[in-house]
């Protein structure tokens, strides 16, 4: 996979532009996409997918939804805490690997 060409195309996507586009420091713009790529990556969904999956699910009753947006979240969690494995072969990102200058998860700053 081509990363670059994967988070170009992240950044293009209709619902990725306009939420980036409210984004004002380049800095905090580009910690943004890193995130939100590796959650596309993990769900495997473009960010106008995800989205729309969460309004299909707001449209239900309410005893009949899914709460969708909220699982994937949870399960992205679960799954940098746990399973994510860095660059350097370690397991999991724990509260004490942050970067010390920005605060930043390793995660944001590998790509």
């Amino acid at each position: 996979m081509n990363v670059s060409k994967e988070i170009t195309r992240v950044k293009a996507d209709p619902a990725a532009k306009k939420w980036l586009g409210t984004t004002v420091k380049r800095l905090t713009r580009n910690t943004y996409v890193a995130s939100l790529f590796k959650f596309v990556e993990f769900t495997k969904m473009t960010p106008s997918q995800l989205i729309d999956e969460a309004i299909e699910d707001m449209k239900r009753e309410p005893r009949e939804r899914r709460d969708a947006a909220v699982s994937r979240l949870i399960s992205f969690y679960n799954y940098l805490k746990n399973d994510y494995v860095s660059r350097d072969g370690k397991r999991g990102m724990s509260d004490e690997r942050h970067d010390s200058h920005h605060g930043r998860p390793v995660i944001l700053r590998q790509l």
